[in-house]
């Protein structure tokens, strides 16, 4: 199949005993995934997203592959900015902040799937998100959805917030 597993780091641990990054996640490197183009510049999220659509419809039965930008430290957005990781995940307050702030771009994905949420969203999400980021869930036998979050900075140290929903 040509996928490979990541491997667990330190980093992966949420607080609270949740090991989201445990589960399987296979990502294909091999296809050229985040290679670098020949004028120097990464591939974009979107068309890196297309491929992985692309790969996993072709492949039936085969697990779903999808990227991710708190698993790859970094995230190039439709404008061909670059945006690092900072740090691990972020503490709730600084969560709450960054939601809080319109001069903060915050983006919602799921699978293949990244959508900007807009200042009217952002109320819904954060609550939506609280229990299990905050470690308040109460562990319903058929819910499987997890979230993490992470900020993330450009070179004129905007910040971007991603909230990855996985299940």
């Amino acid at each position: 199949m040509g996928g490979s597993e990541r491997a667990q780091t330190p980093s992966d641990r949420k607080v609270g005993g949740s090991n989201h990054r445990a589960r399987l996640r296979e990502r294909r490197h091999d296809e050229g995934m985040g290679r670098r183009r020949r004028t120097g510049e990464r591939d974009s999220f979107a068309e890196i997203a297309a491929r992985a659509r692309a790969e996993s419809t072709s492949s039936p039965g085969q697990p779903i592959q999808y990227v991710s930008p708190i698993a790859d430290r970094e995230y190039t957005d439709e404008h061909g900015v670059r945006w690092r990781m900072r740090g691990g995940e972020p503490r709730w307050t600084r969560i709450e902040h960054l939601m809080s702030d319109s001069e903060v771009r915050v983006l919602h994905v799921y699978l293949s799937d990244v959508n900007e949420v807009t200042g009217d969203e952002r109320g819904g999400l954060l609550a939506r998100i609280r229990p299990y980021l905050k470690g308040e869930r109460t562990h319903e036998p058929d819910d499987q959805t997890d979230f993490d979050a992470a900020e993330f900075k450009d070179d004129q140290h905007h910040s971007l917030l991603v909230i990855e929903e996985s299940c």
